[in-house]
């Protein structure tokens, strides 16, 4: 018992020292930083972020870019184990967090290896946080020392990165150089850089990558990613070069970790764009109109389930209305209700879920929406305006 107590005490200690120095470099405290450092024979002190992120010291003062003490630390660096390689990961938490030039020059100055990545950076490299940053001065004093063939945790390349925050041509011009770097691979989320571009407003960007034979992981996830964008320019294009829509298709997310998928439309709702949800939807209603027997019936139900709510993998529930009120988009709103009262006005059977019960069931349904999405709407549009939208479209609440 005595051992177990003792034991227990010296945890608390530890901790109270770890609380102490990450309290001393946030403060920039350099007197007490002086003190810590001349009191210990080893600079070996971890210390634990709020997402349980652990850092040395050293990296500490670099994320926080904390210079005066960072360069205390580094004058005692014989105290430090494996100095090199910490002086080289805290180059790369100061490239990501990007406040202070100062910082990174200093520690650019020490010679970093920048061929280290930072497994708590989703293994990323300094290279690969110039992109992401925008840093087209960074990025060109570190290529010649870098990696431009790196790739991180989640299959991504410098491409992938360019694409996606669409920065600046000359990058582009300079990683084409290396044809050993695939302008083309395809990541964990099955995305090619393409299926990322159109995220950016560098529509010379854009271009440049399709001119260097750029294309897309297939036509499932270009579909999706342009339904996502919000982007009527990148949508128009990708429905151009694709030769099916995927309407009636559950797409993934791009979480790794996510069970949930969604259908194209809800996406569109989830995202914020009228153009491509009213493209979408007249599109599934042309489809149900022309489709026969079991066939029509399966899309019916898949069209209910999206105008009215569904059940996701996760166990919570998608309510297509609920979410165009929450993001308060009056034009996918009225879509939305102009969509229900058109499937209601076709009057046929439609297999669809008892959410209740957790059954199918085969009835000639009408959707509506229920009191507390409507009493929402009119705080938000008024209630003489939802009134007259409802009465439109025969839609009763309940």
């Amino acid at each position: 018992m005595k051992t177990i107590l003792v034991t227990f005490m010296l945890l608390i200690t530890i901790n109270i020292k770890a609380k102490s120095i990450q309290k001393i470099i946030y403060q920039n405290d350099l007197i007490a930083l002086k003190k810590y450092i001349n009191k210990r024979k080893v600079l070996d002190e971890i210390i634990t972020m709020e997402d349980g992120e652990e850092l040395h010291i050293l990296e500490y003062s670099a994320y926080f870019h904390r210079l005066d003490c960072l360069k205390l630390i580094v004058a005692s660096k014989t105290k430090i184990n494996n100095f090199k390689k910490l002086v080289s990961r805290a180059f790369v938490y100061a490239i990501c967090t990007r406040h202070s030039d100062e910082t990174l020059d200093y520690l650019f100055s020490l010679d970093p290896d920048l061929s280290i990545t930072v497994s708590e950076l989703d293994n990323k490299d300094a290279l690969m946080f110039s992109i992401i940053n925008y840093d087209a001065e960074w990025y060109f004093k570190l290529i010649s020392k870098s990696n431009p063939l790196h790739i991180d945790r989640f299959g991504k390349n410098n491409f992938h990165y360019l694409a996606e925050y669409g920065f600046e041509e000359s990058i582009f011009m300079d990683l084409i150089k290396y044809p050993e770097l695939d302008i083309n691979k395809v990541d964990v989320f099955n995305e090619t850089p393409l299926n990322l571009i159109f995220s950016t407003s560098n529509i010379l960007l854009r271009e440049i990558f399709i001119e260097n034979k750029a294309i897309f992981f297939d036509d499932k996830s270009a579909y999706r990613d342009a339904v996502i964008s919000g982007d009527d320019y990148f949508f128009d294009y990708v429905v151009e070069k694709i030769d099916t829509m995927f309407n009636w298709s559950l797409l993934s997310t791009y979480d790794i970790d996510s069970k949930n998928e969604y259908y194209a439309l809800e996406y569109v709702i989830s995202y914020n764009s009228r153009y491509i949800g009213e493209i979408i939807l007249n599109q599934m209603f042309d489809d149900v109109v022309n489709a026969k027997g079991q066939e029509q019936q399966n899309k019916l139900g898949i069209l209910y389930s999206i105008l009215s709510d569904r059940y996701l993998k996760d166990g919570d529930r998608y309510r297509a209305i609920y979410t165009s009120l929450f993001l308060q988009n009056r034009n996918l709103f009225v879509l939305l209700v102009e969509g229900m009262g058109r499937f209601n006005r076709m009057n046929l059977e439609c297999t669809h879920s008892n959410n209740k019960k957790r059954t199918k069931i085969t009835e000639v349904t009408k959707l509506t929406y229920h009191k507390i999405e409507y009493e929402k709407a009119t705080n938000i549009y008024g209630k003489q305006f939802v009134d007259s939208l409802n009465r439109a479209n025969q839609i009763i609440i309940k």
